[in-house]
């Protein structure tokens, strides 16, 4: 955030409105607050990008002491070690480093020799402190960004990247952008109406581009191109991603570039209020952001993430299914419900299931689930809280009944055929499989095949 304002501050010295106006955008923004409460590397990769962009508006400003260069390299390196895809910064730093000495206008061999010094005073740091990994992932995986480990620590994508693949990336996006995670979405209106502020954002800086005399000119052009280069080769880099993993509809990819999105949205609203509106518009947004980041939490994250309400044993009537499930003595599962009896590629299959803790535990177990076919091909699983995330094992009791939901979205591209769910339970951080245990107490194996689960065609 605070680098989101300088950045802005930077380009436009003498109005901190837009500063304040695109630094609030970046405060308040729903999803970027969501994801910074998580442990994960993106909260890193992008305070070391916004750091570095940063770093390169500043360098084309005119701070190109040694130091500022030194700085730069060793910024990038953090942000490389703190997230591999950002060695895409390496290309707005080179050119970067292109418009610096188009702008000093030397003859060709000084020009040389001071763009050889800048990248070399880039590089050199960037590479003490990350020059480490690529050795240890060339030494330790044969590749130097280790990217046979990252493949197989991701879900495969295994059919061509189509039209249809695109829409769901931009659509995902989207949604992710403003707020959407597992179980979290806003309302379809909402979504809806949110295409209007990015529209206008949009509209509005096409505008400023066609203003003679206003546009920015000179550094300030210069940092806008740079940010508007860095943002496409992000987003850009999503599609190769996409074309080699699955599950990549997330706005968290686009982080990195976030000081840019935020610097051209309030830009473009900017050119649809008079010039002396700057502090209401700023104060506006900020404050519109504001009302939406505090309801956000109670009415989408925290329902989400409630404990369930327990089942009384009674209830368990009106189950579809009831079972006698027990999972080494700690919890059995008691019943579970079907949405159907067939499903079609690009539906939802949706599991009830209900579980009752056979003593009080003090450990976090994991469902591993699966649709596995009869030659034994993973169509699909899920490895989490067996209540689905809201109310994890530990916090079990004696006698508690959990129900819990379960979503399962077939492919577009699944197999027609009948797959079996099968379910087995482990601690977490472990793959010590808890036994399924018979009903006279012997080890019959850990998986439990539940339910068929037949994929029809159209």
């Amino acid at each position: 955030m605070w680098a989101t304002y300088r950045i802005t501050r930077e380009l436009f010295p003498d109005d901190r409105h837009i500063a304040l106006g695109a630094a609030a955008f970046n405060a308040f923004l729903p999803q970027f607050i969501f994801i910074s409460g998580v442990i994960n590397n993106d909260n890193l990769a992008a305070a070391m990008s916004a750091l570095a962009l940063l770093m390169v508006v500043k360098i084309l400003k005119g701070a190109r002491r040694h130091r500022d260069f030194l700085l730069l390299g060793a910024v990038t390196g953090l942000g490389v070690l703190s997230k591999a895809s950002l060695i895409n910064l390496f290309v707005v730093v080179f050119v970067a480093i292109g418009l610096v000495s188009w702008q000093e206008r030397r003859r060709i061999g000084p020009l040389l020799r001071r763009a050889a010094m800048m990248v070399l005073l880039v590089v050199v740091p960037f590479l003490l402190i990350a020059g480490w990994w690529f050795v240890r992932n060339q030494i330790l995986y044969g590749d130097p960004m280790g990217w046979g480990l990252v493949l197989a620590a991701n879900a495969l994508r295994e059919a061509p990247l189509t039209l249809a693949d695109i829409q769901w990336l931009i659509c995902g996006l989207y949604r992710s952008f403003w707020l959407n995670w597992i179980g979290i979405g806003l309302e379809l209106p909402f979504y809806a109406a949110l295409v209007v502020p990015c529209l206008l954002a949009v509209v509005g800086i096409v505008i400023l581009a066609l203003k003679k005399g206003e546009r920015p000119s000179g550094p300030a052009a210069l940092g806008l191109a740079v940010l508007g280069l860095y943002f496409a080769i992000v987003a850009a880099s999503l599609i190769p991603w996409t074309a080699t993993v699955l599950g990549t509809d997330q706005a968290r990819l686009l982080y990195p570039a976030l000081p840019a999105i935020c610097v051209f949205m309030f830009l473009g609203w900017a050119q649809f209020a008079p010039r002396n509106w700057g502090r209401f518009l700023a104060w506006g947004v900020g404050g519109g952001m504001l009302l939406f980041a505090t309801v956000a939490p109670l009415r989408y994250i925290m329902p989400t993430y409630a404990a369930p309400a327990l089942v009384a044993r009674q209830d368990l009537a009106g189950v579809q299914y009831a079972a006698n499930i027990n999972f080494g003595d700690r919890m059995k599962l008691v019943g579970y419900d079907l949405n159907g009896d067939t499903w079609r590629p690009g539906e939802t299959l949706v599991v009830n299931l209900y579980w009752e803790a056979m003593e009080d535990l003090d450990q976090d177990y994991w469902l591993y689930a699966r649709l596995v076919d009869e030659k034994g091909w993973e169509l699909l699983f899920r490895d989490g809280c067996p209540s689905g995330g809201r109310y994890t094992t530990d916090f079990w009791k004696k006698g508690d009944i959990v129900p819990s939901a379960h979503r399962f979205r077939i492919p577009d591209d699944a197999p027609e055929r009948s797959y079996r769910l099968m379910l087995s339970m482990h601690p977490f951080g472990s793959l010590d499989w808890l036994p399924v245990l018979d009903a006279q107490g012997q080890d019959s194996g850990d998986i439990v095949i539940l339910a068929l689960v037949p994929v029809v065609g159209e």
